[in-house]
């Protein structure tokens, strides 16, 4: 399990979080980004477009890696 807090760890540098959203239908969302608390938000708030246009917003998967290419 992992836990989603607003906070970047200090010690270990710049973390990457792949995330997946899904819909009750079951249309789901694949992302990157360096902060998921403050993404679920912007998808939650309907500030991204396909999420909002296909009501994706349920947290269905998150993986930690050490760079954004490694989350690629």
């Amino acid at each position: 399990m992992v836990l989603l807090h607003e906070h970047r760890p200090v010690l270990w540098g710049m973390r990457h979080w792949v995330y997946i959203l899904s819909n009750r239908k079951r249309l789901t969302y694949v992302g990157i980004t360096d902060n998921v608390a403050a993404r679920l938000r912007e998808h939650r708030w309907n500030r991204t477009q396909f999420t909002a246009k296909y009501r994706i917003k349920s947290l269905v998967f998150v993986e930690e890696h050490p760079t954004a290419g490694a989350a690629a």
